[in-house]
């Protein structure tokens, strides 16, 4: 939940949003943000993150480890609207703390001031 909206993964694909209230549909936008999603969300600020996937649902198939795609990271949206904010591929987990946002990369971590919606500060911490 975030403030009065129930979100819902829906698997592969973005968040649903409910009406906490009385359970009113509020948005869905599967076709917006085609291939974005998957089945973990994290909510924090008014936004709500989840995966970003790759633009093609033909990825290579791979047996054991493998390196993520160029395209594939973590996207937030609006928990009011659903409308992107922000896109940001090549980051894989995160950790909200105030109005920051930590996330992992191939770079060590990154953070993000959610307030000023720029890169704050890089670090290759491992």
């Amino acid at each position: 939940m975030a403030g009065d909206a129930l979100l819902v993964p829906t698997g592969r694909s973005v968040p649903a949003a409910f009406d906490t209230a009385g359970g009113a549909f509020r948005y869905y936008h599967p076709s917006v943000h085609r291939f974005n999603g998957g089945h973990w969300i994290t909510s924090s600020q008014g936004l709500v993150f989840n995966p970003r996937r790759s633009d093609n649902p033909d990825i290579d198939v791979h047996l054991g480890p493998a390196e993520p795609s160029n395209t594939a990271g973590l996207a937030a949206y609006a928990v009011a609207n659903g409308g992107l904010e922000l896109d940001g591929v090549g980051l894989y987990r995160l950790v909200v703390r105030g109005g920051m946002v930590y996330a992992s990369s191939a770079q060590g971590v990154q953070a993000i001031d959610l307030g000023y919606g720029r890169a704050a500060r890089s670090s290759t911490a491992r």
